[in-house]
């Protein structure tokens, strides 16, 4: 086998070069190099020079250990006429470390210019010539000769991936498939029933592991490459930021698409080569991580996971489901969910005050603005973490955004009980707390709601409210005092409170939100008349209802989420017609058409919208700032009744958060080939964002008072993920259900049980939804299926009585009847009078 003794040579022979000549940079600040040490403060510079035989002995301390490339000097090259100096000083015998020094081969070793007779292999000779991408680069130094452009590094790892991927055998995707499920779960190889079934031949899982670690040491060179360059980039991006100027793209929206596009994997070949990388990269990534959730932007972890995260994004795009499934992360089992969350929060503080102090140093030097002082105290970058991944569960990351909102809730609590106790402590109140103390002193959030007018109370008890008061855990009362019907919140109550809220808010005489009739799908009414403050607390009580794990009724088109997570700008910019499909499908679809049509030319830069009597077709709106709260202004071409066609003038015109001015009919500019897409574009954003701007940005001006962006970021793997986790699904497993219900004085396995399943099993998918909501409140399955709901049947005792449910508890009182058919009557008569109110209680 070859071995890389000639990057140890190179390695040896570099490090011993600096320690005794030095790189001669004025700026350079290494401890391990000669100039690096005498430019050191004066206290700290160096007394002696290194002799030879002491640089060799630093030197091969220094490759023993952990990372010897961090110590490399970054601006020194050997040059052909440093000689080795004779003198080596006075020898101590009884070292042993200054005599193995001595000996012939470790000064051969440490020489570039005695030639090594071992043969290398081609992997080896590729990842020597990575090493040059492996320097760290400090900003505040002179950029070194070494250093090698964003191309040249693209050249290099591109051939440096294929010829990883050229080392495993070229067999179907599912043998990949299989090695990675048996490799997860823990096995070191498989059963040899396994192999027969699914291997061509026993050998294949061999020959794929051979080639794993045959290209493993390359792989993780080429990880870790990637990982200083993303580092490098980050870091200049942050720096342009702090010092004013503009900045690039984040290099891993940048660097490694480019990289993946220069690949270019053989077509016929490309999905077995993205499952192969895939694998790998997995693999690398558990190589090297440290078990922790923050990970180092420049350690080989960060860069597996960053290229893992590329690699999978280029295979969603590709439709190849398989290398999507593989790439999932499983560290779930590895890390808690409360030390995942608790570091995820701690990582946000961490970069905020990362970005303070970058913005401190930047203010006080300001008349040294880019001198290296300055930039030797920006240069810095926060961690990565592992949720920034996008690889994992998406029912795992909704259970850490879950978390998240826990401990955010807890600790509201808890600064509630601290007031209490200091209070008490310090004996100075008497009598019942009043003003900012009592305040100070409330553990929960409580809404007193009537049925009747349940959207009205909520308006008026939310609004004004402290956003400390908004993080506290919710407790809801609900139903008419003088009716008796009162219930008291454990968990239930809040629920059916939102599903009523919601309902009454989707209502067509609410004004506020209008459902399509062939997709059910609702969103803000064009024009609404409702005032914005209305949107803004139905977007505190949305943010609410997340805060406390509550499923709502509520059906969004997806994009919906896109703008919430902030993944399109909210004038809705690039946004395309795939985002129209579901929520207006009869618009996408005429846009497809004109799109097809190459000799379509019908249409102007002018976009139509029909409220309150009134149809005007407006120009394209100028771009909005998200964090204005100004009006949108909109200049109106042509206006005219609905009902008799006449003409209206736009000055008579207003709606909330709208500001009409009349435009020029004459100047529309028309649609043209070259201008078509941008055109698309802008109509697409008109439908989503700017025709319903006001009433959108005061939801999520509400919304995002409670639900932070860093916090949503967990769930923006894709905005049907969030989706998936705010509203549930409507779909309802049955079996699903079944295997995670508990009992008390049944059995699962007993026959009066399995006839109510069998029961249940038969009914249509709605009735079957009305049972869940009849026992848990709720009629959605949460993301990730009823393993996260508790569903439990126990024994009434009166066979003569209709089943009831305590939805606090999530508990069905089931009797045992005497026939299976009376189980089914009372079940549906049950459902029939119990499905609201707490008569079923």
């Amino acid at each position: 086998m070859a071995t890389d003794i000639s990057a140890l040579q190179n390695l040896l022979s570099h490090l011993v070069g600096q320690l005794l000549h030095g790189c001669g940079e004025k700026s350079c600040r290494e401890p391990l190099c000669d100039t690096g040490r005498r430019n050191a403060t004066p206290d700290k510079r160096p007394v002696r020079k290194y002799t030879p035989r002491s640089a060799r002995a630093i030197a091969l301390a220094l490759v023993g250990g952990p990372s010897p490339r961090k110590h490399i000097c970054p601006h020194y090259s050997l040059k052909a006429e440093e000689q080795p100096e004779a003198n080596e000083g006075p020898q101590d015998p009884s070292s042993l470390e200054q005599q193995l020094c001595d000996t012939l081969v470790l000064r051969n070793l440490c020489d570039p210019t005695t030639p090594m007779s071992i043969q290398l292999d081609r992997l080896t000779v590729i990842k020597q010539s990575l090493e040059p991408l492996l320097i760290h680069i400090r900003l505040s130094d002179v950029a070194p000769s070494s250093f090698v452009s964003n191309e040249r590094a693209m050249t290099l790892l591109c051939g440096a991936v294929r010829a990883c991927l050229d080392s495993l055998p070229a067999v179907r995707e599912i043998e990949y498939d299989f090695v990675d499920r048996w490799i997860r779960e823990g096995s070191a190889y498989p059963t040899a029933k396994l192999t027969r079934s699914t291997f061509e031949s026993p050998d294949v899982w061999v020959s794929i592991l051979d080639g794993f670690e045959r290209g493993q040491s390359l792989m993780s060179y080429i990880v870790e490459a990637i990982a200083m360059r993303t580092d490098l980039e980050v870091r200049l991006v942050r720096v342009k930021g702090y010092l004013g100027m503009s900045s690039k793209t984040p290099p891993e929206r940048e660097f490694l698409p480019r990289l993946m596009e220069r690949l270019d994997l053989p077509s016929e070949l490309q999905s077995v080569a993205i499952v192969q990388l895939v694998l790998w990269l997995k693999r690398t990534f558990m190589l090297h991580w440290n078990g922790k959730p923050s990970i180092p932007h420049r350690s080989a972890a960060g860069g597996a996971m960053v290229f893992l995260r590329s690699t999978t994004q280029l295979a969603r795009t590709r439709g190849d489901t398989l290398a999507v499934v593989m790439a999932e992360l499983p560290v779930a089992d590895k890390i808690s969910a409360v030390d995942m969350t608790e570091s995820w929060i701690a990582l946000q503080v961490e970069t905020r005050k990362l970005d303070e102090a970058g913005r401190k140093a930047v203010e006080a030097g300001n008349e040294r603005q880019g001198s290296p002082d300055v930039l030797a105290d920006v240069d810095n970058a926060p961690n990565l973490h592992i949720l920034d991944s996008g690889l994992i569960k998406d029912h795992e990351r909704a259970l850490y955004f879950r978390m998240i909102n826990y401990l955010k809730m807890q600790r509201a609590y808890s600064n509630a009980a601290n007031a209490i106790e200091l209070r008490r402590s310090l004996r100075v109140q008497v009598g019942e707390p009043r003003g900012q103390i009592k305040y100070n002193e409330e553990h929960y959030l409580l809404l007193n709601l009537s049925r009747t007018n349940i959207l009205r109370d909520a308006y008026d008890q939310l609004w004004h409210r402290r956003s400390a008061e908004l993080f506290r855990p919710l407790r809801v009362r609900l139903g008419q005092v003088e009716e008796m019907e009162v219930g008291q919140d454990l968990g239930g109550v809040q629920i059916e409170a939102f599903n009523l809220i919601w309902k009454e808010a989707f209502a067509e005489e609410a004004g506020l939100f209008t459902t399509d009739t062939a997709t059910l799908l609702s969103y803000f009414r064009v024009g609404s008349l409702q005032p914005l403050h209305h949107f803004e607390i139905l977007g505190v009580l949305f943010g609410l209802a997340v805060h406390n794990g509550i499923i709502l009724p509520v059906s969004f088109p997806a994009v919906f989420y896109k703008l919430l997570l902030g993944k399109a700008p909210i004038d809705g910019g690039h946004l395309g017609l795939a985002d129209l499909a579901d929520g207006w499908p009869r618009e996408s679809k005429s846009l497809q058409q004109f799109n097809d049509d190459p000799d379509a030319d019908y249409a102007e830069f002018q976009f139509g919208m029909e409220a309150n009597g009134v149809r005007l077709y407006a120009r394209e709106p100028a771009m909005y700032d998200d964090n204005s709260d100004d009006s949108v202004i909109l200049e109106v071409v042509n206006a005219f009744s609905t009902e008799t066609g006449a003409e209206v003038q736009v000055d008579s015109l207003s709606w909330p958060g709208l500001k009409f001015k009349e435009g020029d009919r004459a100047t529309v500019e028309p649609v043209v080939a070259a201008t078509k897409e941008r055109y698309l574009t802008a109509y697409v954003g008109w439908v989503v964002a700017n025709s319903v701007m006001p009433q959108l940005k005061a939801f999520r001006r509400g919304f995002h008072r409670i639900v932070d962006q860093h916090s949503l970021s967990i769930l923006s793997s894709t905005p049907d993920a969030l989706k998936s986790a705010l509203e549930g699904s409507t779909r309802l497993d049955v079996d699903d259900l079944r295997k995670y219900a508990t009992y008390t004085n049944y059995t699962p396995k007993s026959s009066y049980i399995v006839s109510f399943w069998d029961v249940v099993k038969n009914w249509p998918e709605e009735k079957q939804r009305q049972l869940l909501k009849f026992v848990t409140a709720v009629e959605r399955v949460p993301l990730g299926g009823c393993r996260y709901m508790k569903f439990q049947i126990t024994r009434a005792w009166n066979p003569y009585l209709l089943p009831e449910s305590s939805t606090c508890f999530s508990t069905l009182k089931l009797p045992q009847y005497d026939t299976k058919k009376t189980l089914d009557k009372k079940l549906t008569l049950a459902l029939k009078f119990g499905v609201e109110g707490f008569g079923n209680a």
